[in-house]
């Protein structure tokens, strides 16, 4: 089974219908091990248990993937809608 990281953004996305919300809810309908940390921390956090786990962060947060995609943790982070 695939393991995945989800912060905030993307959880939000179950309960309050807004753009990317059909990819979001995707994820709770395929065979998928999703992972986050017990409270909602920042960023940091949810990209520190994606290595710990050793898979990727899905986030819809824009400005987040966009630095974390231009860093050295970039195979660790993901978009909402990217292709599992």
């Amino acid at each position: 089974m695939k393991r995945f990281v989800v912060d905030a953004s993307v959880a939000m996305k179950w309960f309050i219908p807004e753009i990317h919300s059909p990819a979001a809810a995707r994820l709770l309908e395929e065979q998928l091990h999703l992972c986050a940390p017990d409270l909602l921390v920042c960023d940091s956090f949810y990209l520190a248990l994606a290595v710990a786990q050793s898979c990727p962060l899905i986030t819809a947060d824009v400005r987040f993937h966009a630095a974390a995609r231009s860093s050295p943790l970039a195979p660790h982070v993901a978009w909402v809608e990217d292709e599992l």
